[in-house]
């Protein structure tokens, strides 16, 4: 990128200024909300994407994934040879969040049903048990629930067989089917299995669409990272604000919402946190970089830049929406 170059020489009279002793300049102006929120509308406008895929977005929850005798981690590994397929686990999500005051496994729930394609679940363990309690009694999770129960209990009278799967199997676009779970070890069964995972995955997909776009927690932090990559050191209230004048959305889903974001773009090492804030890594910028228009970045990045380094100007949207380097 080539800097204008009356911005340029502004530039490198303010780095002199900053070396006099005497000079009035002590340190680099930082944004206040209102001036982030500029930039976070050029982010939203002309920046942001929502993430270029055609993938299919599963919730897939059962035993601890680590635990390769499990059915949940054999279905993963199968997923896994799929491109078609996105896999999350509501761990990776909502654990830091559940953690927390305030949120709870009910409370998350609508947020579940309009971020994924479907969610497809294994009651093997006790916090799965918990989780098809929870998803089954809410008629959005419901639609968009495929249930794999363990065939040998199919004929247990039990609270699973007469609450939770009923409830799926009498919902509108749900599946429940009971499989032999060492089935997924032998590869004509495995197959057979999952054939039956995308019939279901196609009838939910067409009867419950999901839309992609920031007010889908998977999705916002593709609008956050350009946002840490233009602000440096931005911290979580700003995220929350931002998130919140954009979507419209309440303040504790933007909070839930800007939370799940940090934990996964830092467990991606695209961001790191330090005592003010996050920092974009040099990942994070090559992703970023990658990922989005160079042009209106670079716009906003000049504007960021001039406000910091010279005395008296401001933010404006105008500059950074319209600017073009060859002017």
């Amino acid at each position: 990128m080539c800097l204008p170059q009356k911005l340029l020489v502004s530039m490198q009279n303010c780095s002199k200024n900053l070396l006099k002793p005497d000079s009035k300049i002590t340190m680099i102006k930082r944004l206040s909300i209102p001036e982030i929120l500029k930039i976070a509308k050029v982010v939203e406008e002309k920046i942001y994407s929502p993430s270029k895929t055609n993938k299919v977005a599963i919730f897939l929850c059962g035993a601890d994934i680590n635990d390769k005798t499990k059915a949940r981690a054999k279905l993963a590994a199968i997923l896994a040879e799929k491109k078609r397929y996105e896999v999350f686990y509501p761990e990776d999500i909502f654990d830091d969040l559940l953690v927390g005051p305030g949120h709870s496994l009910l409370t998350l729930e609508s947020i579940l049903a309009d971020s994924v394609d479907a969610i497809v679940i294994f009651p093997e363990s006790p916090g799965s048990l918990a989780e098809i309690g929870a998803f089954s009694n809410d008629e959005r999770l419901r639609d968009k629930l495929i249930c794999f129960a363990n065939k040998k209990y199919q004929r247990n009278k039990s609270f699973i067989n007469y609450g939770p799967l009923r409830l799926i199997k009498s919902s509108r676009s749900g599946t429940l089917s009971h499989i032999n779970y060492d089935d997924l070890d032998d590869t004509l069964e495995s197959i057979k299995i999952y054939e039956h995972l995308v019939d279901a995955i196609a009838k939910i997909r067409k009867l419950n669409p999901t839309r992609r776009h920031i007010g889908n927690i998977l999705e916002a932090e593709n609008f956050l990272l350009p946002c840490i990559y233009l602000v440096n050191n931005i911290d979580n209230v700003s995220m929350y604000k931002i998130l919140e004048e954009t979507t419209k959305l309440d303040a504790k889903f933007c909070e839930i919402a800007t939370r799940s974001a940090l934990s996964r773009l830092t467990a991606k090492r695209f961001i790191t946190r330090n005592l003010t804030g996050y920092s974009i890594t040099m990942l994070g910028t090559e992703h970023v970089r990658r990922s989005f228009g160079h042009r209106h970045l670079d716009a906003a990045r000049v504007e960021i830049l001039n406000f910091e380094l010279r005395c008296n100007s401001a933010i404006k949207y105008d500059r950074m929406r319209l600017r073009t380097f060859s002017k």
